[in-house]
């Protein structure tokens, strides 16, 4: 799959050199990923995606934004994993 997906970027008009992509190339990002693991994403979701990833509102994702996105959903998966947790110990405790 890897293979794959960098000739597919060797082959796109896409560059993400100057450390920060558009809308339009996330997009594009997502519907390659989507192709190379059988998932589709509506496209609406995508475009939310990016707009909730830009967080200075510039039309551009940035390298910082998207790793403060992935750091955020990392954290509330571990919140999630905990309070079910919880969750499942007092309900055996009961």
């Amino acid at each position: 799959m890897k293979k794959n997906v960098i000739k597919e970027r060797k082959e796109s008009d896409t560059c993400i050199c100057e450390g920060c992509i558009s809308m339009d190339e996330f997009e594009e990002a997502c519907c390659l990923l989507g192709q190379h693991t059988a998932s589709v994403i509506p496209r609406e979701h995508v475009l939310a995606m990016a707009r909730n990833m830009d967080l200075n509102k510039d039309g551009q994702i940035d390298f910082n934004e998207f790793l403060e996105t992935f750091r955020i959903v990392d954290q509330f998966g571990r919140d999630l994993v905990a309070r079910r947790a919880s969750e499942d110990s007092s309900v055996v405790d009961a």
